[in-house]
């Protein structure tokens, strides 16, 4: 793939995308070539995968999320009178802890 044609503005597919692109150049080689490119790939965008099924909820008090924070700085022990864990729980309806 000539790497020119990606990067000058007097072609008409310049920064227009790799799919654009497709359209004069065989996709393994674009797709090669924009990989070894370290600026494209480090600004491309990353598409995360959806693993979680949505949660509902009708009511108060219907479902509580809880979690434990450790205090590992000295300073914040001392503070909250030598205890170095708090338990918190959160209501998921009313996002009351």
């Amino acid at each position: 793939m000539e790497a020119n044609s990606y990067y000058f503005s007097d072609k008409p597919q310049a920064f227009g995308g790799k799919y654009g692109l497709y359209t004069l150049f065989e996709k393994k080689k674009v797709d090669n070539a924009l990989e070894s490119n370290d600026i494209y790939t480090r600004f491309k965008q990353h598409k995360r995968s959806k693993k979680f099924s949505p949660i509902y909820v009708y009511k108060k008090r219907e479902l509580f999320q809880s979690d434990v924070v450790f205090f590992t700085n000295k300073d914040l022990v001392d503070v909250n009178h030598g205890y170095k864990y708090l338990f918190t729980t959160i209501d998921v309806f009313s996002k009351m802890a």
